[in-house]
Formats: structure tokens, sequence, C-alpha cells
């Protein structure tokens, strides 16, 4: 499934770094999704994308996931877009959408 171009809440976040770099977020219909951009240690800095995991409906069910991916285990992302694809809120801690379509 892939991410909706509409703004999405941001429900919970770690790791922010000028942005958030790991995201849990819903959509207008209560649909969960993880965002994350992890840390590259070698190269010391953050990926410039984010790994996008569609985390179902049901809200306890998405935080499982994404503690899932705090504590080193894997989903299986159904995308990958550059973090330049993205738009935040003012605060870039409440909101977020695609502004630039993925490419199939």
């Amino acid at each position: 499934m892939k991410l909706p171009m509409t703004w999405l809440t941001i429900v919970s976040y770690r790791d922010f770094y000028d942005i958030p770099r790991l995201i849990l977020a819903s959509d207008r219909e209560q649909r969960f999704w993880v965002l994350d951009s992890t840390f590259d240690e070698d190269q010391d800095e953050y990926s410039t994308s984010y790994s996008i995991y569609f985390a179902g409906d049901d809200l306890h069910q998405a935080r499982e996931k994404l503690e899932s991916l705090v504590q080193g285990g894997s989903l299986d992302a159904s995308q990958v877009l550059p973090i330049s694809s993205f738009e935040f809120d003012g605060t870039n801690r409440a909101k977020l959408r695609l502004i630039s379509p993925a490419e199939d």
C-alpha cells in the first residue's frame, strides 16, 4: 500500500534531527504509517530517504510495529522516498505530507 498524498498527523516520533527521523503517522481514514530515516554510523549522518511501512488500522498494533523497529527488528518497506518529497507543518512535529508523487 502506498502512502497517500494528503496531510498525515504525526502520532509520535523519535530521533529528531532537523525533522523527525522515526515517525508514526495516521491518515484521514485512521490508517497508520511508520516512516524511518535511519542513522548510518559509517557515514555519521541520517539517511536522505524515509523507508515507509504500512502499519495497519489499529493504533496499538501500529505502535508495536514502531517499537519493533526501535528494538532493532525489521519490517518490509512498502516504499522508500526521498525526504525532499515531504512537506512538514511549521513546527516539523505535528503533520507532514507527500508533495512529490512516487515513481512506479
